[in-house]
């Protein structure tokens, strides 16, 4: 029930375009490292795809008579519809294919990772600061350390090169 909650409140809370990170710090608190990357990457997939429908079957017609001719969402149009998963890996919008975009959505499992892992960190800092943690040796932490600068690196590098992939893109 815990699970469905989440994953409800949390596809909710991106449509009406609140923020994941304090969700996905909630999930690393209270359903652990691997569940909570489970759960966070399930609910920001089912989010996606809620969006993904909506803003393909719902608000594409109304989107593009309030842009009207717009010469970059075209070309943005043209990029995306041609570059297949690999295009969705780099940024999830239409006009994409469903599959496609639900594939892409295993990009999204470092970024999960990371916040949920940053939650799992707060609050095992929190039962150490209330005197209730477990006793873990000096190995644990320099594990948590090296988990969280390699997810964080992961992290950059996925930005870095989406942005070059993104501005070969960019044209007239």
């Amino acid at each position: 029930l815990a699970t469905l909650a989440f994953v409800a409140l949390y596809s909710v809370a991106l449509l009406i375009l609140l923020p994941a990170t304090p969700l996905l710090l909630a999930a690393g608190i209270l359903f652990g490292l691997t569940l909570g990357t489970v759960y966070g990457f399930v609910a920001n997939t089912v989010a996606g795809l809620l969006a993904f429908l909506c803003g393909r079957h719902v608000a594409r017609s109304a989107i593009e008579r309030r842009l009207g001719r717009d010469d970059r969402m075209e070309a943005l149009d043209r990029a995306l519809s041609g570059g297949g998963v690999r295009a969705a890996f780099l940024i999830r919008l239409s006009p994409i294919r469903l599959r496609h975009y639900l594939t892409a959505s295993l990009a999204t499992i470092p970024f999960v990772f990371l916040y949920v892992y940053y939650g799992v960190a707060i609050g095992e800092l929190t039962l150490l600061g209330s005197g209730r943690g477990p006793e873990r040796g000096a190995g644990y932490y320099a594990l948590l350390v090296v988990g969280g600068l390699a997810t964080l690196a992961v992290t950059i590098l996925l930005t870095r090169r989406a942005r070059r992939i993104l501005d070969r893109h960019d044209g007239p």
